[in-house]
């Protein structure tokens, strides 16, 4: 993505379930679909703002975020799912990695 390039970021791993990034010592993923989604860090959960809109979202494509226990009997990666309404956006967001 030329917005996570422009921010001096880098794409680390790229899966089906989504595209790992890395800005800063931060870690993100791009996960695919019609909107622009990112899933954050739990322990970058203090960047979300109330008009955000965002959700707990677990998988375990997200390698570099801490587990815990969700539905199953074992834990999973979780982090912060984050809708962004477009680019501009998503990249002012993007921005306090730096």
């Amino acid at each position: 993505m030329d917005i996570i390039t422009k921010l001096g970021g880098t794409l680390v791993f790229e899966g089906r379930h989504g595209s790992e990034y890395l800005i800063n010592g931060h870690y993100f993923y791009i996960i695919p679909a019609k909107t622009i989604n990112i899933v954050i860090s739990p322990e970058d959960k203090q960047l979300i703002t109330d008009e955000m809109s965002y959700s707990i979202y677990h998988s375990t494509a997200l390698r570099n975020f801490p587990k815990r226990k969700n539905k199953g009997e074992r834990e999973i990666h979780y982090g912060y799912k984050i809708l962004f309404d477009s680019e501009n956006a998503l990249e002012a967001f993007l921005k306090h990695f730096k």
